[in-house]
């Protein structure tokens, strides 16, 4: 197999790109790293051993454009499988052998799901969320998805913006209810750099840097519309009640 790991960056200071590059090329099961700019390009990653992609533009989406583009450039290319992996996250470096293990050991995989130790801005380290051991819902960079999930690749793309602060929800939402199965093993291979507050509250610990908490309000207000809107695109129906 060929596996390939997708980041998108925007405005990532060098060091943390290359801190996301560093785990890709340290893995113990070799994997090609794509890089996509998202309108924000950088010429030394050109010179990084990945393959570079650059927009144009910035899409306000939380990545989506680009990590659907970078997902679909890899599928095009015969990579499988495919893994997310936000720049200002890594990986340790048996995240993709587990993954790969797991799925010669039974080829029904479609999905891995690993699990991920949450790191905050001092340094703490949180070895487990709630939404974690309850499952309810995986980010974006602990899936790996193989070849018959990859008819999910393009809902990242054609997702509302307005739903992005939630992309990862809606994108296991999806893989939950495509005929695919998920495996979860919860071992903690990626490295999760936490901007929200609800990590900040389990570690009794003020957060140093700036959020990223989505506007819970406004999208219980709007989500509604938006997944009507999302399935008349996709023609894929969630429930609001997830």
């Amino acid at each position: 197999m060929k596996p390939a790991v997708i980041t998108p960056y925007h405005k990532e200071s060098l060091e943390i790109l290359k801190r996301c590059h560093r785990s890709v090329l340290s893995q113990t099961a070799e994997a090609t790293h794509f890089l996509v700019a998202d309108g924000n390009s950088r010429e030394a990653i050109d010179h990084w051993d990945c393959q570079h992609l650059s927009l144009p533009q910035c899409h306000n989406n939380c990545g989506n454009t680009p990590r659907a583009l970078g997902a679909l450039m890899a599928a095009s290319q015969g990579y499988e499988p495919i893994f997310f992996l936000d720049a200002d996250n890594w990986f340790k470096p048996k995240h993709v052998q587990l993954a790969l293990a797991l799925h010669q050991n039974d080829p029904t995989i479609d999905v891995v799901i690993s699990g991920r130790t949450i790191v905050l801005d001092d340094g703490t380290l949180l070895n487990s969320a709630p939404e974690d051991v309850e499952q309810h819902f995986a980010d974006t960079s602990t899936l790996c998805l193989f070849k018959r999930a990859f008819k999910s690749l393009l809902f990242w793309a054609l997702m509302p913006n307005e739903l992005s602060p939630i992309c990862d929800r809606v994108i296991y939402e999806c893989l939950k209810t495509l005929p695919l199965k998920l495996h979860w093993h919860n071992k903690p291979t990626l490295m999760f750099q936490s901007h929200y507050s609800n990590h900040y509250r389990l570690a009794g610990k003020s957060p140093k840097t700036p959020l990223h908490d989505p506007n819970w309000e406004q999208l219980r207000a709007d989500l509604p519309a938006l997944l009507e809107e999302f399935q008349s695109i996709t023609g894929h129906q969630l429930s609001a009640e997830h």
